[in-house]
């Protein structure tokens, strides 16, 4: 069975879900950027953590340009996956966090193809949970 991101927000039960892992996935889902809202603020519980492995789009420019050329065959390549999107910001801007933290691999160089982020955000509880 095979389900759009939208038909699997539907699936699961509202503010079911304790802890949301995104892995290398977003990536690769298709407007993931209009889906994370809903995902987070529908099935992510009051309090709950949303976790955040992704590979971003580079700071240098020349890096995103050859990013954003090569992206297309990496996609085909690799499974829809697409290179140099700012997964990063979709996700700080999918709910009004109580806690966000995004910080960069040390090991990494800004001009390198597969720049990474990592984070860890947290959901506001609710006032009748406090």
């Amino acid at each position: 069975m095979s389900l759009t991101a939208d038909q699997a927000v539907e699936v699961l039960s509202e503010h079911s879900i304790d802890t949301i892992v995104s892995v290398l996935t977003l990536c690769s889902i298709p407007r993931a950027e209009k889906m994370l809202p809903r995902l987070v603020q529908h099935s992510l519980k009051p309090g709950g953590t949303f976790l955040y492995y992704e590979h971003v789009d580079s700071p240098v420019f020349s890096s995103r340009v050859l990013q954003w050329t090569l992206s297309p065959i990496w996609a085909f390549f690799f499974d829809g996956c697409t290179l140099g999107l700012p997964s990063y910001k979709w996700v700080a801007k999918a709910d009004d966090w109580d806690e966000s933290e995004l910080w960069d691999k040390d090991v990494e160089q800004n001009r390198s193809l597969f720049v990474h982020k990592v984070g860890r955000f947290v959901r506001k509880k609710d006032n009748e949970s406090l």
